[in-house]
């Protein structure tokens, strides 16, 4: 192809509605609009709307590119979430620029006639960046608001927060959980954050101390990595809870199964017998037990013999056999 023009953009503080995706219908009757994101590319001709004003007032995040070497991303951010003279030190001359757009802030980034071994439609590009704007609204805030030198990045000791939080006043704690109860402030718990940090008395940092963009980058990679870990090791504790809670349910299973002795094995036939889904679902749940009991029991090989009669009984009733398989009662 001689020309290619990829358009996406992405709404992601809040969706867009009806009347918003039909105004955006009339700028291009190809383009794929949904309540998140407007995607379009051109073989020829040129988008008929203009991408500064659609970000002011759809979208949050946008990219282009053409595959003459041409790229431009946009980020949009709340200017209340955001200090525009730190942000601006990261700008690049001729390369970024910010400019104010209502409450919001507007980062644009573009480069020209950059060179591309690889080429792609550009499908799946936005996605990848899309996490930048949480690390400007959230890491890098963090990481810029830690005390201390750039290896102090646990920000407050959490007896502190509590403290603060707890000296809130009770009209401002009702307005806060409202805020959250209502569900329409993205920004809510990173505002928060903030808010608690800067009440919170903290060391001052060295005099005249100014962290690159490569120290707060670093900085934020450990926030990252800390809230990964906490998230492993809480995703940890809830597995083994639930698998504390399944083995005492099992247990209770298997001391009523044991006090049934042979009505266990009647009602596994009874549950087979009217040939449906559910009806193999709860007998190959049964024998499940059944074979947990026989293993503590040292009575195995007993239930082998029985549940290769069953087996043999029911081969024809190939969807219950195939559940005997997957539940590995072979």
């Amino acid at each position: 192809m001689s020309e290619y023009q990829y358009y996406e953009f992405q709404a992601v503080d809040r969706p867009l509605g009806e009347k918003e995706r039909g105004e955006l219908r009339k700028l291009s009757s190809r383009a794929k609009v949904t309540s998140t994101s407007f995607v379009n590319h051109y073989e020829w001709g040129d988008f008929r709307g203009d991408p500064a004003r659609l970000m002011e007032r759809y979208f949050d995040l946008f990219l282009y590119l053409a595959n003459w070497g041409s790229r431009r991303f946009s980020l949009r951010l709340p200017e209340r979430m955001v200090n525009a003279a730190e942000l601006k030190r990261f700008l690049v001359d001729d390369v970024a620029t910010i400019r104010k757009a209502g409450e919001h802030l507007i980062v644009d980034i573009s480069l020209d006639e950059m060179a591309a071994e690889d080429w792609d439609d550009g499908s799946g590009r936005l996605a990848a960046l899309a996490p930048l704007r949480a690390d400007v609204l959230n890491d890098l805030v963090e990481a810029a608001a830690s005390a201390g030198s750039a290896g102090a990045v646990a920000g407050p000791d959490r007896s502190a927060v509590a403290k603060r939080i707890r000296a809130l006043g009770e009209d401002e704690k009702i307005a806060i959980l409202t805020r959250l109860y209502d569900g329409d402030d993205p920004h809510l718990g990173v505002e928060f954050r903030r808010r608690v940090r800067k009440d919170i008395e903290m060391p001052p940092e060295s005099a005249g101390a100014r962290r690159t963009v490569a120290e707060l980058r670093g900085i934020a990679k450990r926030l990252a990595a800390e809230r990964d870990r906490a998230a492993a090791e809480k995703a940890e504790a809830e597995r083994l809870r639930l698998e504390q809670k399944q083995a005492k349910a099992r247990k209770q299973r298997l001391v009523a199964l044991a006090a049934k002795g042979e009505a266990a094995w009647r009602e596994v036939q009874s549950l087979i017998d009217p040939t449906n889904p559910t009806g193999y679902q709860n007998a190959v749940a049964l024998l499940t037990d059944l074979q947990h009991l026989a293993r503590e029991q040292d009575e195995l090989g007993e239930f082998e013999h029985r549940l290769g009669e069953i087996r043999s009984r029911h081969e024809r009733k190939r969807r219950f056999i195939e559940r005997l398989d997957a539940a590995g009662l072979d």
